[in-house]
């Protein structure tokens, strides 16, 4: 999307870095495993020099952001607001799991001699462990544990660098986020398509063509000792959904501004891209996706009991509102017969109903004697 808008602009409109201190500080922190807990200036010379000069270093180059008509890369809120007002912002979120798991495998192709310029050195090792175990290491915290509330949140003592997010903040921190999220110009779903390319086109002015790039897999396979029935185990996935807790609350927040209203659609759309995503992982690691899958199809399966469910339970709750007006028609006519039956009308004709009754019989009587 970075170089779509790229494309789309006049030349020189784009500002030239992608990332700010603050995150590949984090990032450097977990690819050296925390071990030597706070960070000095020489740590962005792990970085190769094309991936440093992406880089916003200096309080220089931060001012220097307000040249430019776009921004666009991993920042943090803190660092766009220094230039921009939140209306002037926009960003594209992904369903929480599938982004983490995204993570997880692209990091797990790299190789110390060519990794991306947007991670920096040794942090493949870390993917290369067990996903449980990858999950369980707080040492990655700022790159696992609800990334996009943190990056709206960046500093909040609630997210530390090197330490997961405690359950009882979720639902504080999601708020906190959501409201942040809320004073954005546009905040689009990559799981919904060209909605997002074409908001973040409209909030730029341009109009974005839309293409693939970085993909996971065009570096080589996943390095792994061990196949997809191993990495994601019960307890892998446990620890994915504690991971993306306030992230999953905000993603859906984000999904019912961008117009999927009804909860029953915004789960199903959640658990296909997780589940697209276990796929590729399975694909990734050299094993079957069959396993995988079956969470796609068990998923399938589910979404389709409840919908047949809904459609039983709509269907009685039809019937009963008939069975209702049946029952209030019935009582009307009871009490419509009851007033005639009492009425004094009734009882003054009663001798000519039963004249009447007489005549009938007698001529049925002459009727049946021919």
């Amino acid at each position: 999307m970075t170089s779509a808008l790229e494309a789309a602009l006049p030349p020189g409109s784009l500002a030239p870095w992608r990332f700010d201190r603050r995150f590949v500080e984090d990032q450097t922190r977990a690819g050296l495993g925390g071990a030597r807990g706070a960070l000095v200036a020489d740590d962005l010379e792990l970085l190769r020099p094309e991936a440093r000069a992406l880089v916003l270093e200096s309080p220089e180059e931060e001012r220097a952001l307000r040249d430019y008509r776009a921004i666009a890369g991993h920042f943090s809120l803190d660092t766009l607001l220094s230039v921009a007002p939140p209306s002037a912002l926009c960003t594209v979120l992904r369903e929480p799991r599938a982004r983490v798991l995204s993570v997880y495998t692209f990091w797990r192709t790299l190789r110390s001699k060519d990794e991306s310029p947007s991670v920096v050195y040794r942090t493949a090792a870390n993917a290369r462990r067990p996903l449980a175990e990858f999950l369980s290491n707080c040492e990655l915290a700022s790159a696992i544990d609800n990334q996009v509330c943190r990056m709206l949140l960046a500093g909040d003592p609630r997210l530390p660098t090197l330490a997961f997010a405690t359950k009882s903040d979720t639902e504080g921190i999601a708020a906190d986020a959501i409201q942040r999220l809320e004073e954005f110009g546009f905040v689009g779903i990559l799981e919904l398509g060209d909605s997002a390319w074409r908001g973040v086109g409209e909030h730029f002015g341009v109009t974005l063509q839309r293409h693939v790039m970085n993909v996971t897999g065009e570096l080589g396979s996943a390095a792994t000792s061990s196949d997809a029935g191993e990495v994601l185990t019960d307890r892998a996935l446990d620890l994915l959904e504690e991971r993306t807790a306030a992230d999953a609350m905000v993603f859906d927040y984000a999904l019912e501004r961008a117009g999927v209203a009804s909860r029953e659609e915004r789960t199903r759309l959640n658990e296909r891209a997780f589940a697209a995503q276990l796929v590729r992982l399975g694909d990734l690691c050299g094993s079957s996706a069959a396993k995988a899958a079956e969470y796609d199809i068990v998923a399938a399966n589910l979404h389709e009991l409840e919908a047949g469910q809904e459609s039983l339970l709509e269907r009685e709750r039809a019937l009963q509102e008939e069975l209702r007006r049946k029952d209030e028609e019935l009582a009307r006519m009871r009490g419509w017969l009851e007033a005639v039956l009492g009425s004094p009308s009734w009882r003054v004709t009663a001798p000519l109903r039963s004249a009447k009754r007489w005549i009938r019989g007698s001529r049925s009587n002459r009727t049946a004697a021919r």
